[in-house]
Formats: structure tokens, C-alpha cells, sequence
């Protein structure tokens, strides 16, 4: 059964957009696509590509985000390109917007398809990112408090008899769009586990790119 798709509201202009563009632009636009490396710095792929097309970088990034919005629903249907794309088409001609009418709709299908493909830099820049924050909770800051407690007499108004070291570690996450903090008490033990168990996951961390060096795999990071 052919897949049924609609244009987003959200995306309208920007497909407006890619539709408008010159043939020029939009082979030079393809071929960015074809030779930009994958990346998880989007911004930095956005400077690249404006830089190249002589594009304001606003809308390059509006362009982006729609290519990769139709790369996920394309994969969501697990629909081939030919199929997407023809799915795309009869959505685009439902809308009865004039701006997403191309003039040589056939040429238009040709490079919306090939925008779309799956090892386009666009399509696996923005699935790297979501691999990477497809969890409940993604980390967001740490900050480790610490402090000294007193043991207090039977009479308060004594001297303490003792003091504790209390180490807190404060958490702060990112839950969907809102953010979270966590604060956890530990002493000098737990702390220093807690180092032990970090530095073993940088070990991990070598071991991985090691592998990915001997299979020539990129790896793709975050800038600090």
C-alpha cells in the first residue's frame, strides 16, 4: 500500500525554499551534501554548506532540519526513495500552495531524492546526534560540594567532638526539554570510586577507537 504523508506546517517555508531555489544552487547544494563529512556539530555544517552556496546560514539550517525531518519519516515508513519521494510529491500538490509547485516537478523529485538518501551527510549527521541523545536523560553539568559536618556533644553548646567529611555531588540533567537537578551525598569511598569507574570508562572509550582506527570508521565527536 502506497504511504500517505502530509507537509508539516513547520517545514512549509523551508520546502517552499528548496523548491524556489535556481538549478544551480540546488546541484551546488547536492553536491555539499555528497562531499560535507558527517558530523555532530551541525552549526559547523551549516557555516560549510552557506559558505559554499553563498546562502544565508539561517536558511541553510531551516534547509537542513527539513532534510532530515523527511530522512526520519522516510525511514519511520521504511519506504524506498522512489517511493518517498512520489509520496512526497502527492502531499506537496494536496497542500494547494502555489510555492510548493515545482516548475519541472521531475527534476525536483530527482534532487529531493537524492537529498533524502540515507548516507547523505545531512541524514548522518542528524542520526549520529539522535543516536547519541536517544536516552530518558542526557547529562547536562556536574559539581561535587564539599564540606565539613559537626559531631556534636550532648551539651551543644560545647565544642563538636568530631567532624565528618561530606561530599556532595550535584547533577544537573536534561529530561526531554526540561531540565533536572540531583544532588547525591558520598563519602571519600564512594568518591574515589567513583574516579576509579570513570577512568575505566575512558579505557573503554581507547579501546573503541582503536577498533574504529584499524576499520577505518569515522568517529564523530563534540567539540570541547
Amino acid at each position: 500500500m502506497p504511504i500517505k504523508i502530509r507537509v508539516p506546517e513547520r517545514y512549509a517555508p523551508s520546502l517552499a525554499e528548496f523548491v524556489q531555489l535556481p538549478p544551480a544552487k540546488i546541484a551546488e547544494l547536492l553536491a555539499s551534501l555528497r562531499e560535507e563529512r558527517p558530523t555532530l556539530e551541525v552549526e559547523e555544517l551549516v557555516q560549510s554548506i552557506a559558505g559554499r552556496l553563498a546562502l544565508d546560514a539561517g536558511k541553510v539550517r531551516e534547509l537542513l532540519l527539513l532534510l532530515s525531518s523527511l530522512v526520519s519519516t522516510r525511514e519511520s515508513y521504511g519506504a524506498g526513495v522512489d517511493e518517498f519521494v512520489e509520496a512526497l510529491r502527492s502531499a506537496m500538490e494536496a497542500t494547494g500552495n502555489d510555492e510548493l509547485r515545482p516548475t519541472d516537478w521531475a527534476a525536483f523529485e530527482h534532487a529531493i531524492g537524492e537529498a533524502v538518501s540515507s548516507d547523505s551527510a545531512v541524514s548522518l549527521s542528524f542520526k549520529a546526534i539522535d543516536l547519541l541523545n536517544d536516552h530518558q536523560r542526557t547529562f547536562w553539568y556536574a559539581r561535587a560540594l564539599t564540606d565539613l559536618r559537626p559531631i556534636f556533644r550532648a551539651e551543644v553548646t560545647e565544642q563538636p567532638a568530631a567532624m565528618v567529611v561530606v561530599h556532595t555531588l550535584k547533577l544537573g540533567y536534561r529530561e526531554g526539554d526540561a531540565t533536572h537537578e540531583l544532588f547525591v551525598a558520598m563519602d571519600s569511598i564512594d568518591v574515589q570510586g567513583l574516579i576509579t569507574i570513570l577512568e575505566r570508562a575512558l579505557s573503554k572509550e581507547k579501546s573503541l577507537r582503536t577498533l574504529a582506527g584499524q576499520k577505518q570508521l569515522s568517529l564523530l565527536e563534540i567539540k570541547s
